[in-house]
């Protein structure tokens, strides 16, 4: 499958074919694609005149057929949308299999898959054409598409600033895209810090969670649970929790390089981390073997997994639990 943002480099080229589909889990990224593809057909069709929206468990294929077939008003084309395809039968399948052999010239047929299931014979079809624009991320889709974003807001990124992004948004590339485009107001064509995208994005809590993981990690239990309060105030505890975990993140690259046996200096712009905030991480990594920090931040892992897949009224009582193990645990 072709991915989503293809899509998207097509409407703005007016390059599309007249019939493809878009599909997969990410809601997100196909309203973004089809708001797009909408402002499109709205330049010649102000009205809405040529636009139609159709459901595939309610509207019959004869209503669609007859949209497409229709000649355009006042309009280059129509815009013809079909949603929830996935629950069509096979029945249901076979006549625009055939209407995809001969498309109508004067129609732009969209297909919306809300989840795709690759036995699906339609959807087999529009891949072998190249007609599919897939709405599924995995985690190399995702920071493919951060540094893409980040060069088109002429922002300079390293990994850690892209990691630190990935755990502080969850992994959401519009907020990762909302969040590239506010930062390059400020920070076009220079070099950006973790610093900068704390203090900009992440909120005026982020201070606070660096603090928290400096008492947990000297095993400064008090400190470490009168942070949490703070920050159970002003702070989603998902975004939280992904500060935290990319801070673990780094104690456990810094032990590694320790171990290779690299220098203060050449691990400091290994970790692009500077000043205050390097030296007590360097000390905190040299206390411990690195499958302690590697367990620590395992713990922080679980946690952030288990917080997504079940639903807590509380979700920071299960984060305080973890922070008094972790200090305690030191």
């Amino acid at each position: 499958m072709t991915h989503i943002e293809h899509f998207k480099e097509l409407v703005k080229n007016r390059s599309l074919p007249k019939l493809f589909a878009v599909g997969g889990s990410e809601a997100a990224l196909i309203d973004e694609a089809m708001t797009l593809l909408r402002q499109w057909h709205q330049e010649n069709d102000p009205f809405g005149l040529n636009y139609h929206r159709f459901l595939a468990s309610e509207d019959a294929w004869h209503e669609v057929l007859n949209a497409l077939q229709t000649p355009p008003f006042g309009s280059p084309c129509r815009l013809v949308e079909l949603h929830a395809v996935e629950k069509l039968d096979a029945s249901a399948i076979t006549p625009i299999l055939d209407y995809m052999a001969d498309p109508a010239p004067f129609a732009q047929f969209v297909l919306i898959f809300n989840k795709i299931d690759k036995r699906n014979k339609l959807i087999q079809a529009l891949e072998k054409q190249q007609w599919f624009f897939n709405a599924e991320l995995n985690a190399k889709d995702i920071i493919a598409l951060l540094r893409l974003e980040a060069q088109r807001c002429g922002l300079m990124i390293d990994a850690e600033v892209e990691q630190y992004l990935l755990l502080a948004l969850d992994n959401n590339l519009i907020s990762i895209k909302q969040a590239l485009q506010k930062l390059s107001l400020n920070f076009e064509n220079k070099p950006l810090s973790i610093e900068d995208v704390a203090m900009h994005i992440v909120g005026s809590a982020s201070n606070d969670v660096f603090k928290l993981a400096k008492a947990i990690s000297e095993a400064n239990v008090k400190d470490a649970l009168g942070m949490l309060a703070i920050i159970r105030n002003q702070e989603n505890a998902l975004k939280f929790l992904g500060v935290l975990i990319w801070q673990f993140r780094v104690l456990v690259h810094i032990r590694h390089c320790l171990d290779k046996g690299m220098v203060d200096w050449d691990i400091r712009q290994e970790v692009s981390i500077y000043g205050d905030r390097f030296l007590w991480m360097l000390k905190v990594a040299k206390k411990r073997p690195i499958a302690f920090h590697i367990g620590r931040l395992t713990k922080l892992l679980h946690c952030d997994l288990t917080l997504k897949s079940q639903k807590t009224a509380e979700p920071f009582n299960v984060i305080e639990r973890l922070v008094y193990q972790s200090a305690i645990g030191f």
